[in-house]
């Protein structure tokens, strides 16, 4: 850390070197939250099994960048649906910091849950399709970022419908 003390200490052991030999090693250091942002010096040694002689120190072997995570974003905002055959447009305000979005539907005031019928949406609109004409369908909107799925939306409904069959209307104006 930038006070000198080793924020992650990890050693291999029973690897024997000779001279000119390259050995490779990985190592995964898992962030704890408390960890203070900032950027820290990786260094890298090799001793004797006794720890006693150092044959190898590379004291700027790289540097790791911690960030501050980010917050999941605030939910999207007027939320409209508007009904078509067998579909149903939605569009919707954007959300700041929203990479993507996830669409819930539910055939009951409320009922969208966790049923999510289109995910990684990158527009603020979508337009369901495959529907029941008659039946009308509820929706919600959650903005997704790294640091998570935003709460839902408000809530929007529409009842999609075939179009209306032309008619013949004779001179008379009769049907």
């Amino acid at each position: 850390n930038s006070g000198g003390t080793a924020v992650s200490t990890n050693y291999a052991t029973g690897q024997n070197f000779t001279s000119g030999q390259q050995q490779q090693y990985t190592y995964t250091w898992s962030v704890p939250a408390s960890q203070a942002t900032g950027t820290y010096t990786v260094t890298i040694g090799v001793f004797d099994a006794g720890w006693d002689t150092n044959y190898y120190w590379n004291s700027n072997g790289g540097t790791v960048t911690v960030t501050a995570p980010q917050s999941a974003p605030a939910a999207p905002t007027q939320l409209a649906a508007t009904a078509g055959n067998a579909q149903v447009a939605l569009s919707w305000t954007a959300s700041s910091g929203a990479a993507t979005y996830n669409v819930y539907r539910g055939t009951a005031a409320g009922g969208e849950g966790t049923t999510v019928v289109a995910t990684g949406i990158a527009t603020v609109s979508h337009t369901d399709t495959g529907l029941t004409n008659g039946t009308t369908y509820f929706y919600k909107v959650a903005a997704v970022n790294t640091g998570g799925t935003s709460p839902l939306s408000n809530e929007a409904s529409a009842k999609p419908a075939a179009p209306a069959t032309p008619c013949d209307v004779n001179q008379d104006g009769k049907v």
